[in-house]
């Protein structure tokens, strides 16, 4: 926690990374104090050296021609780099971080459990923004960009067993507030787009859908405001 809150993003990587015994308690904290954005900051400074890398790759890939080996992989590391930034904010880019633990569902329910519901809110925007840009730039299998210390592109894997730890954790009280709602119902139409094809998301589908069916008081329908601008495989596959 204590690295969170001084605003070293690739320590905390590394620790998290190498941390196979940290307790929900430490979890907790530590995504308390990403969500909070206290050291602003370092917040900017960190996902201006992404974005920074990320043009830097797609420079690369322009003067990359053809469509050998060196042109499809110029293609995938412009990819990963854009997928680290595209549609995020400052505040969601400084929890990036945390992709780094390995994805232990229980550990994370159990932290989550203990998070206020607009924390769980603003997990579910955030980890929704990354099944888009995993999906959109076709690197569900993850990996770490070259040049950018503290950051992980997760894998779909690793994102389902996040995204079903954080709904799980937030059963009804994600179903009884219209913020939370709406969250919800950006990420079932995510889902709905990629299960189909995506192995791995029948799941959480299903409990998602059960938290859409569930009683509550007034809902709106509105879903989450695109981002404008970013990035895609056509603008990137030049």
């Amino acid at each position: 926690m204590a690295l969170a809150q001084q605003g070293r993003p690739a320590e905390l990587f590394a620790l998290l990374l190498e941390a196979p015994d940290i307790s929900p308690s430490e979890l907790t904290s530590t995504i308390k104090c990403l969500i909070s954005g206290k050291d602003g900051a370092a917040s900017t400074a960190f996902a201006k050296s992404i974005a920074t890398h990320a043009d830097s790759e797609l420079k690369k890939l322009e003067k990359s021609k053809g469509r050998g080996p060196e042109s499809r992989q110029a293609m995938f590391a412009a990819c990963l780099a854009a997928a680290a930034i595209n549609g995020f904010s400052t505040k969601q880019v400084a929890c990036h971080p945390l992709l780094g633990l390995h994805p232990d569902g229980g550990l994370i329910l159990s932290a989550a459990k203990r998070l206020h519901s607009q924390q769980l809110v603003f997990l579910l925007r955030y980890l929704l923004q990354w099944l888009k840009n995993l999906t959109v730039m076709d690197v569900m299998e993850g990996g770490v960009p070259h040049g950018t210390g503290g950051v992980r592109v997760p894998s779909l894997d690793t994102l389902v067993v996040w995204l079903a730890a954080i709904v799980d954790a937030g059963n009804l009280r994600l179903s009884s507030s219209d913020t939370a709602v709406s969250a919800l119902q950006g990420l079932l139409q995510e889902v709905i787009l990629q299960v189909s094809c995506v192995k791995g998301l029948e799941n959480l589908s299903g409990l998602l859908e059960q938290l859409r069916r569930s009683p509550t008081g007034r809902r709106r329908s509105s879903g989450i405001t695109a981002v404008p601008g970013g990035y895609t495989v056509e603008c990137l596959d030049l």
